[in-house]
């Protein structure tokens, strides 16, 4: 007798799968598809006459179970006969019903496995993209055009996470508004904060079956579910997951396995950083989003979503500060998590978490930088210097407003840059912060060079540079900018010792960016670096068509 329970909530089937066609050949007695679980969970007695009648018995039927097995087993003596059973939930209703003559066979799917039914046990994942399109396709049929349809199809199936019955409910929204087309539902599956209720819409049963994964859990799982959906879409390990819960390691631990368990999370080995991670599935964590909003104290979700900035901000800060350690180079660790870091920086500026929106927008700043990811860094530093400026922290508000200048030089928004820089520099002397002071006039100074303004430029620095003693960036940045300078007005030997200075500042800093950045000046100034003809590297990878001698 086969028993392969396992199948996760997503996969369940409502109705007979094509496994149930395909092994015709192999059960000519006949295949009954019965669903044991859900809201026709009923008592064995029930479960056996339902069964008997869908196998063709007519005519009264015994009222006990004794008598019901009696007329089960000879009806299926010397017969080959498949029973799926969807929905298992209980051992004592699957013993039940269970053929217990040779030949016949039970394919049992549940979410949960049932204590005792543990003896051929398949989990199935939810299904890859191929497939995921494959199911939409055939559900919503018709009401996918022959041409032109693969595109959003595919955006469908990739927003539904391969969830069976996601895909589904959105094969019946579809059916629901057949004047939308395919591009429609996916624009309006795109959007997170109505995903939920356009897949329920056409489907109420959805939202429900969701819901009952979780209102089957007890309280203080339910709890941990519930904060957990604050962690961004993705895989996420053990430490992350006891920031948002506030717990040890070894408790949050146990939670992560008896969730796991329970099939509202997923164990995900090798995960980004490898190691075992966990995972949440997309449309679970939506769930869990929503039950946070409705069931838990604000201050609760407040006080975790504090907790998992700073313990965010604190892994930026030491992949920065020791990538050599890591296993996976940092800067393509931040591109996965970007978008999920961004999201953390959004949810404390909305629950007035000044200083953790603050923070974390200052630890991505390098990465943002490096990446050239100029919108975001423009909307995570807007959020945070309104931060900044709620808390009253003039040298926050000071740094930010050197960064957003940074931000609008890189863009080439060379007004903007300089208004941005002036402010800096009058918030960093209310505030008494002599480095953004500091670094305030260094990007005034590159504003002057790039403007060919080399006596402005060079009156600047003097007084940045001893504004910056310090802090090593800042004079990284101002000596950067010397040496450019030399290169305008004296030569390569007076550039070169600004370039070497600056080396031996990256090599403190332990960034490889900037220290490659030196590398090739210092190459290039002694005659041994190959530069186009015309440019020149003013900040680390970028180029402008230059002035400059070498």
């Amino acid at each position: 007798m086969r028993r392969s329970p396992g199948r996760p909530a997503s996969a369940r089937p409502r109705s007979p799968s094509p496994l149930y066609h395909e092994l015709g050949d192999l059960f000519p007695d006949g295949r009954v598809f019965l669903e044991v679980g859900g809201p026709r969970q009923a008592d064995p007695a029930d479960l056996l006459t339902r069964l008997l009648q869908r196998l063709g018995v007519d005519g009264p039927l015994p009222a006990g179970v004794a008598g019901l097995r009696r007329v089960l087993d000879r009806l299926t003596e010397d017969r080959r006969i498949l029973l799926i059973l969807d929905g298992a939930e209980s051992p004592e209703h699957i013993r039940a019903v269970l053929p217990a003559t040779a030949g016949s066979t039970a394919l049992i799917t549940c979410r949960r496995v049932p204590e005792g039914l543990t003896d051929r046990v398949l989990e199935l994942d939810v299904l890859p993209q191929d497939e995921a399109r494959r199911l939409f396709t055939a559900a919503a049929g018709r009401l996918i055009p022959q041409h032109g349809g693969e595109t959003p199809v595919r955006e469908i199936a990739a927003l539904c996470e391969g969830l069976p019955l996601a895909l589904r409910a959105a094969a019946a929204r579809l059916a629901s508004r057949p004047n939308w087309g395919p591009e429609m539902l996916a624009a309006r599956l795109r959007g997170e904060q109505r995903r939920l209720a356009e897949l329920s819409a056409a489907a109420p049963g959805f939202h429900d079956r969701l819901r009952s994964c979780y209102e089957e859990t007890e309280p203080v799982l339910r709890r941990a579910f519930r904060l957990l959906g604050l962690v961004p879409v993705g895989p996420f390990d053990t430490r992350t997951a006891a920031a948002v819960l506030g717990e040890d390691v070894a408790k949050t631990g146990e939670l992560l396995n008896s969730l796991v368990k329970a099939q509202l999370l997923r164990r995900v080995a090798g995960g980004p950083e490898h190691g075992t991670h966990h995972r949440m599935h997309p449309l679970w964590r939506l769930l869990a989003l929503e039950c946070l909003a409705s069931e838990s104290p604000a201050a609760e979700a407040r006080a975790a979503t504090a907790r998992l900035a700073q313990e965010f901000t604190g892994q930026l800060r030491e992949a920065d500060g020791h990538a050599e350690r890591c296993r996976i180079h940092p800067l393509e660790l931040f591109s996965r998590r970007q978008d999920g870091l961004v999201d953390v920086v959004r949810r404390c500026h909305a629950a007035g978490l000044w200083a953790q929106t603050v923070e974390l927008a200052d630890a991505m700043t390098g990465f943002l930088e490096a990446r050239a990811a100029w919108d975001t860094w423009e909307a995570c530093h807007a959020l945070a210097l309104e931060a900044a400026r709620q808390q009253e922290d003039l040298a926050a508000e000071a740094r930010l407003l050197r960064s957003l200048g940074d931000l609008a030089w890189q863009r080439r928004q060379l007004t903007a840059a300089g208004e941005f820089y002036e402010r800096a520099l009058l918030t960093a002397d209310a505030a008494a912060a002599a480095t953004e002071r500091g670094r305030a006039l260094v990007g005034l100074a590159d504003l002057q060079l790039d403007a060919g303004g080399l006596e402005e430029a060079a009156a600047l620095l003097s007084p940045a540079l001893d504004a910056v003693a310090d802090d090593p960036r800042g004079r990284y940045e101002a000596h950067r900018v010397l040496g450019l300078l030399a290169l305008e007005n004296v030569g390569a030997d007076a550039a070169e010792a600004h370039f070497a200075d600056c080396l031996g500042l990256a090599t403190t800093l332990r960034d490889p960016r900037l220290e490659s950045y030196a590398q090739r000046w210092l190459d290039r100034v002694q005659g041994q670096g190959h530069r186009p003809a015309g440019w020149s590297e003013v900040r680390p990878g970028v180029w402008r068509l230059a002035p400059c001698a070498n």
